[in-house]
């Protein structure tokens, strides 16, 4: 019964050419696109997920009703130093900023196009890789930076002198990710603004906490839909939300990260 059906089958293919070569041809373009959709939606939603402790990962962001998604990435200066002290249950916090340069050495002779840099307080790797042990001198110096093995021996190959603010070479770190760098500077954030409202200023980075474990997110979510603070005899009021690791590429992209 089944041979019968494949020869009426063949028959109508060759009876029906042309229709024929339009169906496959349809059928193979809807599947290789199909194909296609799928890879960029699994590559999109795989960011970070080689770090073990991606779960315990968030990004803060700001509500902000004036926004179309209501979300802002503006934060306040002072937010990644406040929340440690605030809330127990967040482990580290670090605000960062990233970016990708061209950067002009031997007295702007040579160069290395997309260095993929990133600007961070010396919470960096408590948030994201804490088994990276690195020791910073106090006070932190002016320009404190360490650099991956692969740029590292970029660098070594063009036979660049070190400055007395490099802290070492750490290892080579997943790409896939929303904080991808080659080269990783330090800054001490906490004195960066003097004004007389540092609440009222956001310098426009991203700040990220890492939570304790088995610390209900949820619980963490409601507490910080509203905070009051004071300073400088006034009292401000503000509400966060906060973004798991695996979703902060499409829900907050930054097109200068990755």
């Amino acid at each position: 019964m089944l041979l019968h059906y494949l020869k009426i089958a063949w028959r109508n293919l060759l009876k029906y050419k042309t229709q024929t070569i339009v169906s496959m041809m349809g059928l193979a373009i809807g599947f290789t696109a199909f194909s296609f959709t799928m890879s960029w939606i699994r590559y999109e939603l795989s960011y970070d997920s080689h770090n073990p402790d991606r779960d315990r990962i968030y990004r803060v962001v700001q509500v902000d009703t004036t926004k179309i998604e209501g979300l802002s990435n503006m934060v306040p200066d002072p937010l990644a130093d406040y929340l440690p002290r605030a809330y127990p249950e967040i482990e580290a916090a670090s605000f960062l900023f990233s970016s990708t340069q061209t950067l002009w050495i031997n007295a702007g002779k040579d160069s290395i196009e997309n260095v993929r840099t990133i600007t961070a307080d010396t919470s960096f790797f408590r948030v994201f890789y804490p088994e990276i042990n690195l020791i910073f001198p106090q006070p932190l110096p002016s320009i404190a930076y360490v650099y991956t093995s692969s740029f590292d021996k970029k660098m070594n190959d063009f036979q660049l002198e070190k400055s007395s603010g490099f802290l070492g070479v750490v290892a080579d770190q997943n790409t896939h990710s929303n904080v991808v760098f080659d080269q990783l500077r330090f800054v001490d954030y906490s004195s960066s603004n003097e004004t007389y409202c540092p609440w009222c200023i956001g310098m426009g980075g991203a700040v990220y906490i890492r939570l304790r474990e088995n610390v209900n997110a949820d619980e963490l979510i409601k507490k910080l839909t509203t905070i009051s603070v004071d300073t400088d005899g006034r009292k401000l009021s503000f509400s966060f939300k906060i973004i798991p690791l695996s979703e902060t590429h499409y829900t907050i992209p930054d097109q200068r990260a990755n």
